[in-house]
């Protein structure tokens, strides 16, 4: 009885893993869009509306 109950926990545990896989790619890609791309875009018009 034991040994299932340890058995359904680590089951629960473990299928978890795809969704934190998951999850983390989505919130990575949009930082890398966000904050990366978006702020060298902005620094890139600064750049050329403030030269003469």
């Amino acid at each position: 009885m034991a040994l299932s109950r340890a058995l359904r926990c680590c089951q629960r545990i473990f299928s978890w893993i795809p969704v934190i896989i998951i999850s983390s790619v989505v919130l990575w890609s949009y930082y890398a869009y966000v904050f990366e791309l978006c702020r060298g875009f902005c620094y890139f018009c600064f750049v050329f509306e403030t030269q003469p």
